[in-house]
Formats: C-alpha cells, structure tokens, sequence
C-alpha cells in the first residue's frame, strides 16, 4: 500500500506516520495473518486514506461539534515498550469487587498474562452458568481467534463495521491485530461480569487501537465490563472499536467505562446489530479524557429486538466530550429507549446527537429519547440535538432535552437545615445520576461504578 496516496499537509502530521507504520506493519508483524483479514484490512486503509479525518466545518453535521486537529495534528508512535509494566498492586484500584467470569487486561496494547485471569472450569464461569449447547465460551485474545482461524472470528470480524468503514472506523480496522473476543455460544448463560480492561501507562504521545468482537448466539447470555484506565498524565490516544453481535433471543448487557488521564484522546465505536427477540442494553460512563468523542450505532435487524441506551458524561476543565447515537429500526415491533445524562463543570463542552431512524417497514416501533445536561459554571456548554426520522405511521416516538443548573431553592433549603452548599451540591448531583446508575443490574458492580461517579464529580464540584 503506497504512501504516496497520502496529502500529509491536508491532511496532518498523523498521517505521515500512520503511512509509515502500515507498511512496516505488513511486512513485519502481520504477515502471517489469513489473506481475508489482509484484504480486509487493505479495503480499510485504502478507505482512511480517502475519508481522512474527519473536519469540524460548516455541512458536516456529524462532526460539527468537534475539532478532531489536536489528533490529526500529532505524530503518534505506534510501537512503545514500557519502561515499567504494571503490577497486580498497581491495578488493584481498578479491580472489581465482585467475582467475575474472565479477566482480560491488556496494557499499552499489549496482552498481559500475568494481570489476566481465566476460569480453570466451567464451574468457575459463576455460580448460575447453565450451557446444553456442545460448545464451550470463548474470552480470550482476538489474535489467538485470527490465527486458529476460528470460524466465528472469520464470519464476523468486521462484518458489521464493513458499512462505517470511514475515519476512525477504518484506521482501527486498517491495523486490527488483537484485543478481546468474547463468544457466548447458543444456549448459555453467565451470570457473572466478564472483564476487558485497558490500561495506559503513560507513555507520551502513543497511539492504541484496541477491537473488541462479541457475539452471543442464539438464547445466550452474558455481561460485559468494558474498561478505559489511565495511569499517568501523559498524552496519548485510544482509538476503539467495539462489534457486538445479539442472535437471537439472546440478551446482553454491556458496560463501557472510560477514565483515562486528562491530557488523552478517547474515540470509541460501539457497533450493535440485533437478531429477532434479542435485547441489549449498553451503558457508558465518561469520566475521563480531554477529547472524547463515542459513537454507538445499532441496527435493530429482525422483529422483537430491543436496544437500551444510557449514557453519563461529566465535564471539568476545559475537556470536551461528545455522544453519538444511532438507532434503526428497520423492520416491524422493534423497541429502543435512550436516557443520556451530562455534568459540565468549568470550561468543558458536552455533546449529544440522538438520531433515530425508523424506515418504511419498520410499523408497531416504539422510541423514547432523552437527554439532559447541568451545567455547575457559566462558561460551561453543551449542545444537545435528537434526529428524529421517521418513514412509517404506525409509531411511538418521543423525545426530550434539557440544559439547566442545579435547583438554587433546593440548595437554599438544605442550607437553611444545616447543610454546607458543597454537600447539598452532591446531595442534588447524587439523585441526578442515580437515573443512570441503577441501570446496573449486578449490585457490586453498581457500587464500584456508583463511587466512581461520586469521586469524579465529588472531588472536582464547582462550589
């Protein structure tokens, strides 16, 4: 793939690199990768090359929000070692507090053996694990699925993404080469958390691109934690792509939470597609990063699915982070249901575009979206924007903003009662985001999340 395709003075100095990098990365370290996933990934950074990044400029309603040059405009490294790897001692702030079925760390990119776990039984996989299916779950390395040539990596390692192969999209897919892989075979339910965890150490101006696949099939099962951790206060960026695929009558439930270093670049796509009576629910926490930008895009493909949105942001400084969602509801009796919630301290700017797109066939839907923001200074922002855009009659579709401050009469109340105005600050932050957090259904992991939340907001309040 020659890199005189590239225009790197239109387009950054990313560019430069990321040309650079591809060449060496297919001669070097992927070349014995299967010829699908070469062509695959030719397909993709041929693409990047075409789209760039995208700019934040008048016409461009997906990106007019956000300035993505202060990416563009570095020079990534894509190949770092750490001068020090991380400990069992050093990831102990970030280990759950619950038994969980797999624990799959990965850190600058890399697999971690040693900070990983894997059930030695199938007893192991929780305490309700029930599978009369022949086959066993997979958690493990995407690369060990690319080179076993597991069949289902094969069929739907980049299937669903083939259709938003553009910008961030394409330059994840361009350089796929591990991350997790999560199989839920047919019939099999695990009722403890699965655990994906990436950790940046802090090495300065890196650049991370991890993929995620998961595909339950048919009447399976599973939760999954999907963390984001920075170490240190260093620039980097992470750049994710998440697939998930709900056969059907499966049911997931999907947990992102993103808390890395404040000086970091976070762009995640999560890309859901759903099978008839399948049920999903995805639940995002931001917490971290000073350009954030996740997109989640859900294709409701056959009868009876349902997709759950929820969404916490929490701005402070003067970080910026955005939300993109969208929905189609592309054929009859599918359900969807967002609820996004921002917190803007300081300088920051929030974001949310909520497009929901119900096509022509698509009769008996339902749709329900909200979005709200409190802003605790005067020079916060945000910008909120639901897409409604309906083809067929036969539907319930609702939606609603707001943008405000905290409830000056009730502070003054509690203030009256004895309460400092920092603590009835919280009190009233508390019962804002409690909306989003009683979405989770494990209670100890309800309750590591819930004290992240209140650290976040708590330590950083604008009093």
């Amino acid at each position: 793939m020659s890199s005189r395709l590239l225009n790197v003075s239109a387009r950054g100095n990313l560019f430069s690199v990321i040309s650079s990098e591809y060449d060496s990365f297919n001669d070097g370290r992927v070349k014995s990768q299967p010829s699908w996933l070469r062509t695959h990934r030719n397909a993709a950074f041929t693409e990047f090359i075409n789209t760039g990044f995208p700019l934040a400029r008048k016409g461009n309603e997906l990106w007019k929000y956000t300035n993505v040059s202060p990416i563009a405009s570095k020079e990534y490294k894509f190949s770092i070692s750490s001068d020090t790897a991380p400990s069992i001692e050093d990831i102990k702030p970030y280990d759950l507090p619950c038994p969980r079925a797999y624990q799959l760390v990965f850190v600058d990119g890399k697999y971690s053996s040693l900070l990983s776990t894997e059930p030695a039984s199938e007893a192991q996989l929780g305490t309700d694990v029930i599978s009369t299916y022949n086959e066993s779950p997979i958690v493990g390395r995407l690369a060990d699925g690319i080179e076993y040539q597991n069949p289902v990596v094969k069929r739907e390692l980049g299937r669903i993404s083939s259709s938003e192969l553009k910008n961030f999209v394409a330059l994840n897919t361009a350089f796929i080469n591990d991350g997790c892989f999560v199989y839920i075979p047919e019939d099999t339910h695990i009722s403890e958390p699965i655990y994906l965890l990436y950790i940046s150490t802090g090495n300065d101006e890196a650049i991370f691109l991890p993929r995620t696949l998961i595909v339950l099939g048919k009447n399976s099962s599973a939760t999954i934690l999907q963390s984001f951790e920075g170490l240190r206060s260093h620039s980097y960026f992470t750049n994710s792509v998440t697939e998930i695929i709900a056969k059907e009558n499966s049911k997931a439930i999907f947990y992102s939470f993103q808390r890395e270093n404040t000086m970091s670049a976070h762009i995640s796509n999560v890309l859901i597609e759903q099978s008839q009576g399948s049920e999903v629910k995805s639940v995002s926490f931001d917490l971290g990063g000073r350009l954030v930008r996740r997109d989640t895009k859900s294709k409701l493909v056959e009868p009876e699915s349902k997709i759950k949105l929820y969404g916490l942001y929490h701005g402070t400084e003067e970080r910026h982070i955005d939300n993109h969602t969208y929905v189609e509801h592309l054929v009859p009796n599918t359900d969807s249901e967002e609820v996004y919630k921002g917190i803007l301290d300081h300088r920051s700017t929030g974001v949310f575009v909520g497009d929901v797109h119900v096509y022509p066939d698509a009769q008996r839907i339902t749709a329900h979206q909200v979005n709200k923001n409190i802003l605790l200074s005067p020079s916060a922002k945000a910008y909120t924007q639901p897409k409604l855009q309906i083809y067929a009659d036969d539907v319930i579709c609702t939606h609603g903003a707001a943008i405000g401050q905290l409830d000056t009469e009730a502070i003054f109340y509690m203030k009256s009662r004895g309460i400092s105005e920092e603590a009835a600050k919280q009190l009233l932050i508390n019962g804002y985001t409690s909306e989003i957090v009683q979405t989770i259904e494990n209670d100890a992991l309800r309750q590591y999340l819930e004290l992240a939340v209140v650290n976040s907001v708590g330590e950083k309040i604008n009093v």
